[in-house]
């Protein structure tokens, strides 16, 4: 019976890995949710993220970069997403990593001229509010500045 129960955790954890990566505690997480009443053994699917991670099926370095460059695609920025990769249990340093790969001005700059084109900020609300817009998306401060540029009186 545990071998049968082996291979549907097994089984599982590779459908969900063809459609995109994951994190290790991410997997773990969602296994045990959806097959964590039918396993006898509780130690299973840690096992079978093991095999899964020792066959090379399974690496938070790849789930970091891969989310980075998905995230970024979509616009957001970098502290978004390395609170995104803490929840999801990813090591500081692949964390770190993953986002150095990125040049997140570059990003910044194309969210803003996407979202605002070549309008004019006409008023100091204005520039706060283009300025909120980058901050909640998750980019820093530095990074803010450079795509909107420091806000200069009209008068």
């Amino acid at each position: 019976m545990g071998s049968d129960q082996r291979v549907q955790v097994h089984e599982t954890a590779l459908r969900w890995l063809a459609r995109r990566e994951y994190a290790e505690n991410e997997l773990i997480r969602k296994l045990s949710q959806r097959l964590g009443d039918e396993i006898e053994n509780p130690h299973l699917i840690k096992d079978v993220v093991e095999t899964l991670k020792a066959e090379g099926l399974l690496s938070d370095q790849r789930y970091a970069a891969s989310l980075a460059r998905v995230r970024a695609d979509q616009g957001k920025g970098p502290l978004l997403l390395r609170a995104e990769m803490r929840q999801s249990g990813v090591e500081p340093g692949l964390i770190e990593a993953a986002l150095d790969a990125i040049d997140w001005f570059k990003v910044a700059v194309g969210v803003y001229h996407k979202r605002y084109q070549a309008s004019r900020i006409e008023s100091y609300r204005e520039w706060v509010k283009r300025v909120a817009f980058l901050q909640r998306r998750g980019f820093t401060s530095e990074q803010v500045r450079s795509a909107v540029g420091e806000f200069e009186s009209v008068t």
